[in-house]
């Protein structure tokens, strides 16, 4: 291993990104095909799960001997895969968050009202609803319309059968069947481009993933059928978990209108059709973004890459732009012009791999020597470093307080981003990035996976932010020009800074 730190690894970074995007749309049809097949509440639960066992798979056979976020040690197994896929389908332990706590008085407070805009773009809504998760934007709509609501968190609605969903999650069979053999046949073309030298049982080995997703999700499905749900329509989002897509899933089997809200402000702004019909559209009938406008641009191309996730209907019926995002709200507008020695903030991503995680992250190690060498740079520039690591990767952030005491922030994120002339992103799959977006002020992106961001919404983007194109070596270790990093920090704005506010923002 070189002395950075940084292995060398078998594939580059930016292959592994093909392969997942691949993935996912493999995934997409897939669902559609069990959907045509009469397979529908079993293909609309299992879609993220498919997805994220036949990455995991797939991504082992590119880069043998890379470590993969949350399955341990490599190479992983057969064992060790299907183990994974058990524990993802397994409901955890119940807990009372704070969040749900606050999410009961706002229920608590909120009374029957008239109805605005937003509640009237929603056909077949009612002023009476179940809440069985939430965020900022689904609050602010609960407070905008005066909707009676009765706040139900979906780990309790679905407490009653906790055990026999988990029992299905455990003892499902891992044996191929013909029709996970012929998904699995699907895979050919993208085996042939991504992994020509792939081993001759890799086909047989996702045949076998695939019988176990979906054996399990055909189990839990039969499971919730007659459970006590309220006859109310639904409003929910991620943060319900497995929960909560088996309990959103449940309603909508049963005609009761489901809405999922977003969260985050990457919908609208970059292609996801993938996350979008897979984790979203795949068990609700409408998906609430922050704006009208975000809700029109996410839709751009979802009539074509997944028409299943529709149901028949038209694309503003299922997308629908909200009442706005107190998230955004929060952030101050405060255009400033740096001086000659600007002050650059650098907001480092978290390492994690989630089910959806499109585009993949840097693999630790790799994203490690690659930070050490980013800093490095940016020190040999004429100009104030500040870092701030991702809050939740607490092991990074004390590494990095000890090497560079002074400038390493901890402090409320608004405070962290007025300290800075500059923010300097290398992810823009996060919602610091799209917040930073609404200060007013410059944005470099270092776009590392090559973020696939909607054409409608390009030239919002460029009035606050340089995207720059980062090159690999032959390790894999991404470079980045010294020259066009100090040029971008240091070039003030020449365009709108309120264009993309707006977006995040309705009364900007």
């Amino acid at each position: 291993m070189p002395s950075d730190g940084a292995p060398s690894i078998p594939a580059s970074y930016r292959d592994q990104v093909a392969l997942c995007r691949a993935v996912g749309q493999w995934t997409i049809e897939a669902v559609g095909a069990l959907l045509a097949d009469g397979h529908g509440e079993t293909a609309r639960l299992s879609g993220p799960i498919l997805y994220g066992a036949i990455y995991r798979l797939l991504r082992s056979v590119q880069m043998p001997g890379v470590p993969i976020t949350g399955i341990g040690a490599p190479p992983p197994t057969p064992e060790v895969l299907h183990r994974w896929v058990g524990a993802a389908m397994r409901l955890p332990s119940p807990s009372a968050p704070p969040v749900e706590r606050l999410a009961r008085r706002l229920a608590r407070q909120a009374t029957l009202g008239g109805l605005p805009g937003l509640m009237r773009q929603l056909p077949g809504s009612r002023p009476q609803i179940t809440l069985t998760s939430h965020n900022t934007v689904a609050r602010r709509l609960v407070t905008a319309t005066g909707a009676r609501v009765r706040f139900q968190p979906a780990e309790g609605l679905v407490a009653p059968r906790r055990a026999p969903l988990n029992r299905a999650a455990e003892g499902a069979p891992t044996t191929a069947t013909p029709r996970s053999r012929s998904l699995a046949a699907g895979l050919g073309p993208l085996l042939a481009r991504h992994l020509p030298q792939a081993p001759d049982d890799l086909e047989a080995r996702a045949a076998a993933l695939i019988a176990q997703v979906l054996a399990i999700a055909e189990a839990q499905v039969e499971v919730m059928a007659g459970l006590a749900l309220p006859e109310r329509p639904l409003w929910s989002t991620g943060i319900g978990g497995w929960g909560g897509r088996l309990i959103d899933l449940e309603a909508s089997r049963r005609g009761l209108p489901v809405t999922r809200f977003s969260h985050g402000g990457g919908y609208g702004m970059v292609n996801e059709d993938v996350a979008l019909a897979l984790s979203e559209l795949a068990v609700a009938e409408r998906f609430v973004l922050a704006t009208p406008g975000l809700a029109r641009s996410a839709g751009q191309d979802l009539e074509t890459a997944a028409p299943w996730c529709l149901r028949g209907r038209p694309i503003d019926q299922v997308l629908v732009g909200g009442q706005g995002d107190p998230v955004f709200e929060q952030i101050p507008f405060r255009p400033r012009r740096a001086g000659q020695r600007p002050r650059v903030l650098l907001m480092l991503s978290g390492l994690f791999e989630g089910f959806l995680h499109m585009p993949p992250v840097l693999p630790a190690d790799l994203a490690r020597a690659w930070r050490a060498r980013l800093i490095a740079l940016l020190e040999s520039l004429d100009i104030e470093l500040l870092i701030r690591p991702h809050p939740e990767d607490r092991a990074a952030f004390e590494e990095m307080r000890q090497g560079q005491p002074g400038r390493v922030l901890d402090g409320p994120f608004i405070e962290c981003l007025d300290k800075a002339d500059v923010l300097l992103f290398e992810w823009s799959m996060s919602t610091a990035f799209w917040q930073a977006l609404c200060l007013g002020r410059p944005v470099v992106l270092i776009d590392l996976p090559g973020t696939p961001f909607l054409p409608a919404r390009r030239d919002d983007l460029a009035q606050v932010c340089r995207v720059l194109e980062p090159g690999f070596d032959a390790r894999g270790l991404p470079t980045i020009d010294a020259e066009a990093l100090d040029d971008a920090l240091r070039r003030p704005l020449d365009g709108d800074p309120a264009r993309p506010r707006a977006l995040f923002v309705p009364s900007s």
